[in-house]
């Protein structure tokens, strides 16, 4: 029987452990308990203890400090460590003084399990803890560890660090690299990775498996120079993956810049087109904006097409291009409030604009995901709309660009139209996307950045020509609408006496 030791302070948490491992485990361990690191130590020693599974906080000598004398007197055995801090500095630590895992109290019995069938694997294969064959969802904490310690932004690994992962100097290595999207899409590719190259595993490569600056990977060390082409081959293809070339263990490091540009040019994948403007296209985004907030969906679709295609071209960060892309929703959505209504009612799935933005792999998916749910949003809108609505909204909004300077009410506007108020306001609203005064208000500050800019008036003048005969309301709004004073917008534009 194996010894197997559990350490914990609190004896109905070390009787209850005892009890789950004795009922799936009858015949295959020893059981030993100790109250503290100090116990644990004794009994290690003298009962040649094997496994242990060790809370981290405990009295006299907790986990951390057993671990440390573990290794100082060259004891050889996993521990594992269990707790209820769920911490990611203990974790760290953790895996750094060499535990195998870290499971959280309470204990779930499929995961103690998971553990200890791990541990049994590695027994009878008389393999260290860093050559197991491990599933994606076991040993994350040490997997993610041994990529920290090999990662750390040197260019070659130090022999020092690879002697502490007990990693061979001279080992042929390769990495495979994944945008990072969503913890279960992540899972997901890490599961099948590890499938796929299972021949491999099974034939003495190594796999680790982890993120690291955005980025999936799965780091392969072979046992021979010709196992890097049978991985190429094995490998399904994807343009959301790239498969860095084959290098001794030591210079793994620099293959992480070349896995990151070689995932942007994947994403990049549409033909390139030249053009006048660069990263972050302010011009292009602001017509979009009024396209989509228009409903003009073919001339979204030929702006989408064209930003992407510059971006193709010139090559931005595609985070710094997915934000861009983001906040553009949310301009749409103060520009014309009828979008807020259809996309509150999509669901967190295939139709939700901001998650098909963050999480496409390409930028023709990119492309097409955006013009099929901004599509699918301006249909909807435009469904409400009847054709009496048009045309009472285009007389309003003819009334409106003849009169926006005087002072006239809702009230006013629906006599006009010998309509009801509350009836001008709702089709109003549904078919421009905004409020009577909001789209007055705009009308009146574009006039007066026109007025600002071509002609040297003060600015009280050009408030009452606006519809503000007031000066101080005129330059108050003025600054909430455009973003800065008369005067400083005149300096920006057409520079003259302030008036």
């Amino acid at each position: 029987m194996i010894p197997l030791l559990i350490v914990d302070d609190e004896s109905i948490i070390r009787e209850t452990i005892a009890a789950m491992v004795r009922r799936k485990y009858p015949e295959q361990f020893h059981i030993f308990l100790a109250s503290n690191g100090r116990e644990a130590l004794s009994l290690v020693t003298s009962e040649s203890v094997e496994l242990v599974l060790a809370d981290i906080k405990m009295p006299v000598m907790d986990g951390l400090q057993l671990l440390h004398c573990l290794h100082e007197q060259q004891l050889q055995c996993d521990v594992i460590f269990i707790s209820g801090f769920d911490d990611y500095s203990f974790v760290r630590e953790a895996m750094k003084s060499g535990a195998v895992d870290y499971l959280l109290k309470p204990i779930a019995e499929d995961e103690l399990y998971a553990q200890i069938d791990s541990f049994l694997k590695r027994a009878a294969l008389r393999v260290p803890i860093y050559t197991a064959r491990i599933r994606p969802e076991e040993n994350v904490y040490l997997q993610q560890y041994v990529l920290d310690k090999l990662f750390d932004g040197t260019d070659a690994i130090p022999d020092s660090v690879l002697a502490e992962l007990h990693l061979p100097p001279a080992a042929p290595a390769a990495l495979l690299a994944a945008p990072v999207i969503s913890s279960e899409a992540d899972l997901q590719w890490f599961e099948q990775v590890h499938q796929t190259l299972q021949p491999l595993l099974e034939a003495g490569c190594t796999l680790f498996q982890g993120r690291k600056r955005q980025m999936c990977l799965s780091l392969c060390l072979f046992s021979n120079r010709e196992q890097y082409d049978v991985w190429s081959r094995l490998l399904p293809g994807s343009s959301a993956q790239a498969l860095s070339p084959a290098t001794q263990l030591p210079h793994v490091p620099e293959l992480l810049p070349l896995c990151q540009k070689l995932l942007e040019r994947r994403f990049f994948d549409l033909p390139g087109e030249d053009g006048p403007e660069s990263y972050p296209y302010s011009t292009l985004i602001s017509e979009m904006t009024d396209e989509i907030c228009h409903l003009q969906a073919e001339a979204y679709h030929q702006t989408l097409l064209l930003l992407l295609r510059r971006a193709c071209a010139q090559y931005p960060p595609v985070d710094s291009l997915r934000q861009l892309l983001c906040a553009m929703i949310y301009a749409i959505l103060q520009g014309n409030a009828s979008f807020v209504a259809v996309f509150s009612q999509m669901e967190l799935t295939a139709d939700d604009i901001i998650c098909t933005i963050q999480q496409t792999n390409s930028a023709d998916a990119l492309y097409r995901g955006m013009t099929r749910i901004i599509d699918l949003q301006i249909s909807r809108i435009q469904g409400q709309i009847t054709p009496s609505d048009e045309t009472h909204v285009k007389r309003a909004c003819d009334y409106i660009q003849a009169h926006f300077a005087e002072d006239f009410t809702l009230a006013d506007l629906a006599k006009h139209l010998e309509l009801h108020p509350n009836y001008v306001s709702t089709i109003f609203r549904k078919v421009c996307g905004t409020s009577f005064s909001r789209y007055r208000k705009r009308l009146r500050m574009e006039e007066a950045c026109r007025l600002i800019r071509e002609t040297n008036d003060k600015f009280y003048l050009i408030g009452s020509k606006v519809g503000y005969p007031d000066a101080v309301s005129f330059a108050r709004v003025f600054k909430e609408e455009i973003g800065c004073t008369p005067s400083e917008y005149r300096s920006m534009h057409a520079p003259g006496e302030e008036g």
